[in-house]
């Protein structure tokens, strides 16, 4: 009897061991855990924690045990937090989402967990999912901005077709008309709507990235130098600007008329956030962007970067305001102060570099603008100006393929003026017939390349296996995926709609001049 005794103390014993070791070990994992964990009372004191809560509270470890948890400085917002203290209250079960504002004005997001346990208390958990819920709103942003900009590039491939006939017939009446003829006047003010026009089409191709661009690399600082007086002008005697050239920023492959309209329309931005006047500051650096930043990044790529900063001591912007910040038409001025493209074409401008924008701010805070640009391999090269040559005709004969009657009407009516000889067509699948007809056959193919039944690139494809040396001139006023100023894709040079009688011209005698000098040999380098 005796040993049965001896024997349930002993197992009682190892019970009791085995509780204490697994209790240990359940409170060591529990504090190696990087979610914040507590025990709360229906008060929402604090009975038991990890060193994590206290991390995410900015608070010592001793500081925390025995606070009230909605004491905690967590930076939640007031109203959003409301139905987590509510069930701590009430010992109800809640989970959701939380933003909390960290310093140095940055937001973050965290996911908490409300569970009723024995004794009246309640199980806490919070978990910081500020990268997960980056990453969701950059790909929900991506897509809207994809989705946004198909829709831009669409618009102002339609728009750039009618503004190329708008400009092109007013022009010829333009050249009919004596200057002291009463129409005069009013034929110009319908040249000057339609540079207006295009230059708000070609902002739209900035912000969808569908424009040509010819990429360089060019020095950042030096482009900010050459801008100093222009942003001074801009920006207003009101407002100091303060310019922080890093010596060892690198080079960036970019276009500077491009890049200098990002920074001015930066500055407008920072100009209209301080009515009453404050400070704009514009910085360069090096950076190397490792993989764990990239990681809570979509489409970076670790490496070295150029970085250009530009920060205003504004009003700032709250979340709401963010979101939609470099939509095109959006806009929080009043009417007739904006046009809303200002941010999207900085958005366009940036991506078409293949970089990245990241915006800090917050509501009386300013903001920040960081502009990240893979830094160039290549250095720095001075392009030399190359004088614009006087328009030559000439008496070659040329096919025009063009879907859309009076534009292509009107490129016929200017290559004759210009002593050409001229056969139109509606889409590829015309041209190509109309091509193999001809007698003699045509010394230029001028095309569109979006069009119906067939486009204009798989045209001279098909046209190209009969006449290697076809001589090729595209115009489109929407490009997409030939977008970039990579001619090579599209095997021939390109002119971008909309275009004026001497550029057209221009670009059909140079097209038939290069095709005729690199047949002969002309111009090549002797051995």
């Amino acid at each position: 009897m005796s040993r049965v005794k001896d024997k349930s103390r002993r197992t009682q014993s190892l019970r009791t061991e085995d509780h204490e070791t697994l209790r240990h070990r359940l409170a060591a994992l529990i504090e190696c855990d990087d979610q914040a964990i507590a025990v709360c009372d229906a008060h929402g004191r604090i009975l038991v924690c990890n060193s994590a809560l206290a991390v995410l509270a900015g608070m010592e470890p001793a500081a925390v045990q025995g606070r009230e948890i909605q004491s905690l400085p967590f930076g939640f917002a007031e109203e959003s937090a409301r139905p987590l203290w509510d069930a701590l209250r009430y010992r109800t079960v809640w989970k959701g989402r939380l933003p909390l504002l960290r310093p140095g004005r940055r937001y973050g997001e965290v996911e908490a967990d409300v569970r009723a346990v024995d004794g009246g208390e309640s199980l806490v958990v919070i978990r910081d999912v500020t990268r997960e819920a980056n990453l969701e709103r950059q790909m929900w942003q991506a897509q809207k901005m994809e989705a946004v900009g198909r829709l831009a590039g669409g618009v102002a491939h339609d728009f750039n077709n009618l503004l190329t006939s708008i400009i092109g017939f007013a022009q010829l009446i333009h050249e009919q008309l004596p200057p002291d003829h009463p129409s005069a006047r009013d034929v110009e003010e319908i040249l000057h709507a339609g540079d207006r026009a295009t230059r708000l089409t070609q902002q739209l191709l900035t912000f969808s990235r569908k424009q040509i661009v010819e990429t360089h690399p060019l020095d950042p600082k030096a482009l900010i130098m050459s801008l100093d007086k222009l942003l001074r002008q801009t920006i207003g005697e009101d407002i100091e600007l303060v310019v922080l050239l890093d010596p060892d920023t690198p080079a960036i492959e970019a276009d500077d008329s491009l890049l200098e309209q990002a920074l001015v329309n930066l500055a407008i931005n920072a100009r209209d956030a301080m009515p009453r006047g404050g400070k704009l500051t514009l910085s360069t650096g090096a950076v190397r962007l490792d993989g764990e930043f990239c990681a809570s990044r979509m489409d970076i790529l670790p490496g070295e970067y150029t970085l250009i900063t530009v920060r205003d001591t504004g009003v700032g912007m709250d979340p709401s305001v963010r979101a939609h910040l470099f939509e095109p038409f959006f806009t929080t001025k009043q009417k007739g102060k904006g046009t809303g493209l200002g941010l999207s074409i900085v958005y366009g401008v940036v991506r078409q570099f293949n970089g990245f924008v990241e915006v800090d701010t917050a509501p009386g805070e300013g903001a920040e603008f960081r502009l990240y640009f893979p830094a160039a391999s290549a250095p720095v090269s001075v392009a030399a100006a190359s004088a614009i040559e006087p328009v030559r005709g000439g008496e070659e004969q040329i096919l025009i393929v063009e879907d859309e009657q009076a534009l292509r009407q009107l490129v016929a009516r200017i290559l004759q003026s210009y002593g050409y000889r001229v056969l139109e067509a509606r889409n590829g699948e015309e041209g190509l017939a109309v091509f193999l007809e001809a007698h003699p056959p045509p010394d230029l193919v001028l095309s569109d390349i979006v069009m119906p039944r067939k486009s204009g690139p798989k045209m001279v494809e098909e046209l190209r296996s009969v006449r290697p040396d076809l001589r090729v001139l595209y115009m489109s006023g929407f490009v997409g995926e030939f977008a970039g100023g990579r001619e090579m894709q599209l095997g021939a040079p390109l002119v971008m709609k909309p275009f004026t009688a001497e550029t057209i011209a221009r670009h059909v005698r140079r097209a038939l001049d290069a095709d005729r000098r690199r047949s002969t040999g002309e111009g090549r380098e002797k051995p």
